[in-house]
């Protein structure tokens, strides 16, 4: 079986992704430009990162379902070492509004062909857009 996890943070920035596998002792082989397959890690089966719309994202195979909880466990420390070094770099910080705008200007995009108008909220330190449509 295979699939394909969403991670809350978005690894936008191949190099930062990469400083966080080293930092973690993960081996991996960049296939490519867009793909990076993990090597031995402790999650059985075949893991790699591949490049899809503008974000990096996970897949992996698995035999069971049991073997997912190690998979979360990896993403989340992942995820934290990731977030350590973009916090000490202001290009990552750079690189990552811009992939926060890219993504609200699709949203808007998308929602006003679909005939709702728009409208943004700031929750504590995100942003919410909220789609309004009014039928008569």
């Amino acid at each position: 079986m295979s699939s394909v996890i969403t991670i809350r943070t978005p690894f936008i920035n191949r190099d930062i992704l990469l400083q966080a596998l080293d930092r973690m002792g993960c081996a991996y082989t960049t296939i490519h430009a867009y793909e990076i397959a993990l090597e031995k890690s402790s999650i059985p089966g075949h893991q790699m990162f591949y490049w899809k719309d503008g974000k990096y994202s996970f897949q992996h195979e698995t035999d069971s379902d049991r073997e997912h909880k190690g998979v979360h466990v990896f993403l989340g420390a992942l995820e934290k070492e990731y977030n350590d070094i973009c916090s000490t770099s202001k290009e990552a910080e750079k690189e990552r509004q811009e992939y926060i705008q890219k993504q609200k200007e699709t949203i808007i995009l998308r929602a006003k062909e679909r005939g709702y108008s728009v409208r943004e909220e700031r929750v504590k330190e995100k942003i919410k857009l909220v789609l309004v449509r009014n039928s008569y």
